[in-house]
């Protein structure tokens, strides 16, 4: 498990990044009111923006809508692919009973070495290395149990258990590498710069557009609300840092321990 790259917004602290970007807005809104009374005062001010602050709130809106569905899919297919792998270690830890005692006893060791390192992968959350250690304690029993299993195959006799057990190991093993590369994956951070320059511009054009009427409760309001959606945005894009984690998820694989 390589360390994710060097990225402020990976980094961050989460509500650091929407404290700051609230602040932006409220000023975008400011800068937006004295802009459009000095273009006022000179007389430069040909036109209602309406139709303008519409179509930016309306652009606003789609990417807003679409880093949320980024997000919030990544989320699910995260918590898909932790009930997945749950379902596939128990399969595999099923099928270690076609085998005669001597065999079945040292697979179901193996395969609750591999449990205790998957549930230590979730449960270090924030440490890296600590977690990279896990990913490599459950690679290492992988290994061990897919070793066995291939040794097992080659006798004819354990032909029946063997052809049982050895698309379940591979798919176990598939899942582990599915859910790494899922954790891994985020919005990018292209979509969430441009994500905080629509924010603030739309702060702007509200300020502008609204200048002789502008409530100031409501353009608060709106910068708030903004902000608490990108709150969120980010939440459900750091599964080992947000407070919507899954742990709820992971319970199918901690119920694991109840097979050894």
């Amino acid at each position: 498990m390589e360390k994710p790259e060097s990225s402020i917004i990976f980094n961050a602290n989460t509500w650091i990044m929407v404290s700051v970007l609230f602040v932006l807005m409220m000023a975008a809104v400011y800068a937006g009111v004295r802009f459009h009374k000095s273009r006022t005062a000179r007389g430069k001010l040909r036109a209602e923006g309406g139709a303008i602050m519409s179509a930016v709130l309306a652009l606003f809106g789609f990417l807003l809508a679409f880093t949320f569905g980024m997000s919030g899919t990544r989320y699910d297919a995260r918590r898909h692919n932790i009930v997945n792998e749950a379902n596939a270690i128990g399969t595999a830890t099923l099928r270690a009973d076609l085998y005669p005692d001597s065999a079945r006893v040292a697979l179901r060791r193996d395969f609750q070495r591999y449990v205790e390192a998957r549930i230590a992968y979730f449960e270090e959350q924030r440490e890296f290395d600590k977690v990279r250690q896990t990913l490599e304690d459950a690679q290492s029993a992988g290994n061990a149990i897919w070793r066995r299993v291939a040794e097992l195959s080659h006798n004819p006799d354990l032909f029946v258990a063997s052809n049982q057990m050895v698309p379940a190991v591979n798919q176990m093993l598939d899942a582990m590498t599915t859910r790494t590369v899922g954790e891994l994956s985020r919005v990018p951070d292209p979509i969430v710069y441009m994500l905080f320059i629509m924010a603030v511009t739309s702060a702007f054009v509200v300020g502008y557009s609204l200048a002789g009427t502008i409530d100031w409760m409501s353009a608060s309001a709106f910068c708030f609300l903004t902000a608490f959606v990108i709150f969120v945005i980010f939440d459900l894009d750091r599964p080992r840092r947000g407070f919507i984690d899954l742990s709820i998820s992971h319970q199918a694989i901690v119920e694991l321990r109840e097979m050894f």
